[in-house]
């Protein structure tokens, strides 16, 4: 299991019912944005979307880890921990990092998190599919003419 996958698991790990997932992807994209850890230089990259920041790796990764068990899908919105199969421990230094964070933002709901996300990171807010809440707008280019020559 990747060190990407087992960062999910933790951020999941004190929550008894099953997380939304904008909730888990909100989590991901904060913990990336606040902890330079070694470690997350292969975390999850994220793009501006519908709904904030959104990663396609993490969603890969989250129906990955439904087929092999690790999580249930409960809904096709939310997600839980599985109790079939044994969830791999993290590193120490990325457990205490994931404890940390947890702290601070681990009782917060999804529209408590995505306020927050929006508030603290607009340029993610530039696709968002509820216009009145897009803290900026989307550039502009200015009007050029672009080749792709053999030469």
């Amino acid at each position: 299991m990747f060190t990407r996958q087992k960062i999910l698991l933790g951020l999941m790990k004190n929550v008894q019912k099953p997380m939304p997932k904008i909730q888990l992807v909100k989590l991901a994209f904060l913990f990336a944005q606040e902890k330079e850890l070694p470690q997350l230089k292969s975390f999850y990259r994220f793009v501006p979307y519908k709904y904030g920041p959104f990663s396609f790796h993490l969603y890969h990764d989250l129906e990955r880890m439904i087929d092999t068990g690790y999580l249930a899908s409960t809904s096709k919105r939310a997600v839980s921990i599985s109790g079939k199969v044994l969830i791999p421990k993290t590193d120490n230094g990325i457990g205490f990092e994931i404890d940390t964070f947890l702290k601070k933002y681990g009782e917060k709901t999804a529209k408590q998190l995505t306020e927050h996300v929006y508030a603290s990171y607009p340029w993610f807010t530039i696709n968002s599919s509820k216009p009145k809440q897009r803290k900026e707008t989307r550039p502009v280019a200015d009007i050029a003419v672009y080749t792709a020559g053999y030469e």
